[in-house]
């Protein structure tokens, strides 16, 4: 019998035809992933920022076409600022963009793979002056976002479509790309979903599934990929498993699995939300599929399967 060891490496791999080569690194390309991005203060100030195109501005000043003043010069502190909100401090830091989810892997093995995979996975989502650093691929990624994170002027219910709109200034083409989207509510939102839908959707127009998050489950675990989940109350059933599980006197059925009602959406008719949705964002819009749910690491997820499995198998 072979050594199973021996099927770890492959070392005659770089001997094959290059169109193989290039038909095996497209098939490694992993799996949809849920893309979780964030506001975050880049190192350079708005007064380091003003005084650089102050030196742009004079400069230009002193040549006869204006045209081959560069874009970055003629760019003001306001393109980030949302109308009615008063700015950061003029000494604050710049808004930035950044991921907790690492990029796919297949970036980082070779040149060849680097080549395939970049047909897949652009480097996108940034506020200006900085430069992107999220890989996503609009085919079948998630971008996600989180109203406790993705904020810069605001908190609670208004935080998220604050964010956007300094988010959207050079970003609009893209926002628009995105065709999965997944958005953590806030518990303590006081406006209508409705009505906060209708303003999060004029910025992403092409999305097709929407995923409404009730519940980011350990919220600082990063290390597994993030999967989503029925809106089921996980601590309840992680505790009724368990309970389950220790007792010796065990009942013929499994025990409840109980649902997740945070934001109070489980007597909303998610397609009548979505048809009034689309009623009030015009005629020729076509509003997406919307679906509730939990987020938890792909590991917990597998945890708590694997507890279900051990009750299915205890209860006969």
């Amino acid at each position: 019998m072979a050594d199973v060891n021996n099927f770890q490496s492959f070392p005659h791999f770089s001997q094959l035809p290059k169109e193989v080569r290039l038909m095996i690194w497209e098939m490694a390309l992993p799996c949809p992933r849920i893309v979780s991005v964030e506001m975050r203060s880049l190192r350079k100030t708005y007064l380091e920022w003003e005084r650089e195109k102050e030196v742009s501005n004079k400069t230009a000043e002193n040549t006869s076409d204006s045209e081959t003043m560069p874009e970055a010069s003629r760019a003001t502190s306001l393109d980030c600022e949302r109308p009615g909100v008063d700015p950061p401090p003029i000494d604050g830091h710049l808004p930035g963009i950044k991921s907790n989810t690492p990029p796919p892997q297949i970036l980082l093995a070779c040149h060849e793979s680097f080549a395939v995979a970049t047909k897949f996975y652009e480097r996108v989502f940034s506020i200006h002056p900085s430069s992107p650093e999220t890989y996503f691929n609009f085919y079948q990624d998630t971008l996600y976002i989180r109203h406790d994170t993705f904020s810069w002027y605001s908190e609670g219910a208004e935080s998220i479509i604050d964010g956007l709109v300094c988010f959207s200034v050079h970003n609009d083409k893209e926002l628009n790309r995105v065709k999965n989207l997944a958005v953590l509510l806030d518990p303590k939102s006081i406006v209508s979903v409705e009505e906060w839908l209708v303003g999060l959707l004029c910025f992403f127009r092409g999305v097709e599934r929407l995923s409404l998050v009730v519940q980011h489950y350990h919220q600082d675990d990063f290390a597994s990929p993030l999967c989503l989940i029925e809106p089921i109350d996980v601590d309840a059933a992680w505790l009724n498993l368990q309970l389950f599980l220790s007792d010796p006197y065990k009942q013929e059925e499994i025990p409840e699995i109980p649902s997740n009602d945070n934001m109070g959406l489980a007597d909303v008719d998610l397609e009548v939300l979505r048809v009034a949705i689309e009623a009030e964002m015009g005629q020729d819009y076509v509003a997406p599929k919307i679906e509730c749910g939990v987020i938890v690491t792909r590991d917990f997820k597998e945890y708590l399967d694997s507890l279900l499995e051990r009750c299915l198998f205890d209860s006969g």
